[in-house]
């Protein structure tokens, strides 16, 4: 077994613990997490975005994850002594029903309180007849383990974001009283630095800091470390964000403080048991009344305002020009530029120096060059023929991995603006493919292009949405185990909730309204584990399409501007829509592009994006 899982077990025994968990969130809940938060990784060698480690004191140890991770997962925990449980599939049961029926009368569960959520830590001290002990053993055997990152905190300017922090509060406000609650608590980090116009680099890829609010009628409380407080003058020209705080009437407070201050309140406070810890929440009972529900904030966040959508264009259109130069490199580097026509037995001429990172670093290059590029908004996925298998592959220098003059590339990235956040997956070929890797590539593309040409009344659910993606594959008995479409931040986190496109949801925002303004990922794609992964994403922007008796209806506008590899396109299966569409699209690639190109370059995407004969 892995010493560090095994270390783990030890230390249950001493603390007589009978099944302790091992979560991959941090205080806040975060998809994303700080190194210090890492545990999950450092005790089980899984280093996927989603999972939870069970361990018993008996010496057994369990990992649970989804459908994005499997094949990552099984080679990673191979010959670690635990076990995969894979989330979803027949005849595995979830941690919590596994908890209950393995679960001793007289057994202790133990786990770090401040790293699940009310309502799973509530189901999980139910589930254990109240036996449970709130402690992070990770801490004290991980004596290398990173401090939590404290980064300068800078002010996104109006003219990027819209609204004062002014306006966003007394929003926040009238939503509090109109809750019938006297207060509300914000754990999540993008709603706080969507709220307060603030962004940092606490969490690599989100622009994100550490903090909790308390926000009443006539107080605010910013719990933040003021570490966040030092930074170079050049951050924010000049702008003291001390000073921008308090002009808002925000008070600042120790991170850690909260626990403490929580404990002394009175009065109904809103509180969101999806979004706020289970330590934290369970204090607050103990001196509130608690109202459960989405923080309004949340709810606001995800529908972008005009001066949003003005930049997420500017955005897009940077993003999407650095990617498709991308392409343009990949293809003449591989000598198989000049073939842009379907149907075609495609041959490259040389893909010798392409390597998965070589790519994450000239996709990099690319992105650096144009204006206010950021970062990355999350660790580009580059991943070559069947790496491209796992979902959420990523290469490193360690593992780097040729790429061949044959088969298919994936590569899934995003950048972070002032204007706003993107993500975009491309699939194409490096040379010759096979009859079953062009079907499924076809496939995919004519899930994308339809999603995208929905027309829906408005507050139509995510989950009626996902159907004509999924339809093509369905009618074949093929499946992808993701979801379709995710909603995207404001320079902020790349997946924002709760709007999101999947045909089964676990909780009731899986089946959120889709309204005016979200801004909201297409992301089909089909996997062959260990041969080939297809994936191809654009963004959408929901927009009005026309009014009548029966409501406002919506239509999806595309906003990522990209090629769609026609070398990769099977045209027998697509009907005389799906090439109209493709047509369509490729139109507007050409359109919106093609001014900043020099000759060369122009001259390849006019060949790319030339339509097909219906």
């Amino acid at each position: 077994m892995r010493k560090q899982t095994a270390d783990l077990i030890d230390l249950m025994k001493k603390e007589k613990i009978d099944m302790y968990i091992i979560s991959d969130l941090d205080d806040h809940l975060s998809e994303y997490t700080s190194e210090h938060f890492h545990a999950l990784s450092e005790f089980s060698g899984f280093t996927g975005g989603d999972g939870k480690l069970l361990c018993t004191a008996k010496g057994d140890a369990f990992l649970w994850t989804d459908g994005r991770y499997f094949t990552q997962a099984r080679e990673e925990l191979a010959e670690s002594g635990i076990e995969l449980m894979r989330m979803g599939e027949p005849g595995v049961p979830g941690i919590f029903d596994f908890i209950k029926d393995n679960i001793g009368e007289d057994s202790v569960l133990g786990f770090d309180g401040r790293c699940f959520s009310y309502g799973d830590g509530k189901r999980l001290y139910d589930t254990a007849g109240g036996r449970v002990v709130l402690k992070d053993l990770a801490d004290e055997l991980w004596p290398s383990r990173p401090p939590r990152r404290s980064s300068p905190i800078w002010i996104l300017d109006e003219r990027y974001c819209g609204r004062s922090i002014k306006d966003k509060l007394s929003k926040l406000r009238a939503d509090i009283e109109a809750s019938g609650a006297d207060m509300c608590l914000i754990s999540s980090l993008d709603d706080i630095a969507w709220l307060l116009n603030l962004r940092a680099w606490d969490i690599k890829y989100n622009p994100v800091f550490y903090a909790y609010m308390l926000v009443g009628a006539e107080e605010a409380v910013l719990y933040t470390d003021p570490e966040h407080f030092i930074s170079p003058e050049n951050v924010n020209g000049g702008r003291n964000v001390e000073k921008y705080l308090a002009e808002a009437g925000i008070a600042v407070r120790d991170h850690d403080r909260i626990y403490e201050d929580i404990r002394k309140l009175s009065g109904t406070m809103l509180v969101d048991p999806a979004r706020c810890n289970y330590e934290l929440i369970s204090l607050a009972e103990k001196s509130c009344s608690l109202k459960h529900g989405m923080c309004p904030v949340t709810a606001d966040k995800c529908r972008k305002n005009v001066t949003e959508i003005k930049n997420l264009h500017a955005a897009q259109h940077k993003d999407s020009l650095a990617v498709t130069r991308f392409m343009y490199w990949f293809k003449h580097k591989a000598g198989i530029a000049v073939c842009t026509e379907p149907d075609s037995d495609l041959q490259a001429a040389d893909t010798s120096g392409l390597s998965e990172m070589s790519c994450v670093r000239k996709l990099h290059e690319l992105r650096s060059k144009g204006k206010d590029f950021l970062g990355e908004s999350f660790k580009t996925i580059s991943a070559y023929a069947g790496n491209a298998a796992m979902a959420h592959y990523a290469p490193s220098d360690k593992a780097d991995v040729s790429i061949m003059p044959k088969g298919l590339y994936l590569v899934d990235s995003g950048g972070q603006y002032p204007e706003g956040t993107t993500d975009i997956t491309r699939t194409w070929s490096c040379g010759s493919l096979t009859d079953r890797e062009k079907e499924c590539f076809t496939l995919t593309v004519m899930a994308n292009l339809r999603l995208a040409d929905q027309i829906f009344l408005s507050g139509t659910s995510g989950l009626t949405l996902d159907q004509p993606a999924r339809d093509v594959f369905w009618r074949r008995g093929l499946n992808y185990n993701h979801g379709t479409g995710h909603g995207v931040g404001f320079c902020l986190n790349v997946h924002e909730g709760p709007p999101g496109i999947r045909y089964r949801a676990s909780t009731l925002e899986g089946a959120y309204p889709v309204t005016e303004g979200m801004y909201i990922s297409d992301e089909p794609g089909y996997y062959e584990e260990g041969q080939f992964g297809i994936r191809t994403e654009n963004m959408l922007l929901a927009v009005p399409y026309m009014d009548s008796a029966y409501g406002r209806f919506l239509r999806f506008e595309i906003m990522t501007f990209c090629p769609i590899d026609k070398t990769c396109l099977k045209t027998d299966i697509m009907e005389k829509r799906d090439i109209e569409l493709l047509n369509r699209y490729h139109e507007s690639v050409f359109n919106e592009l093609s001014g900043e190109l020099d000759e060369t370059e122009r001259k390849w995407l006019e060949a790319a994006c030339a339509p097909i004969a219906v």
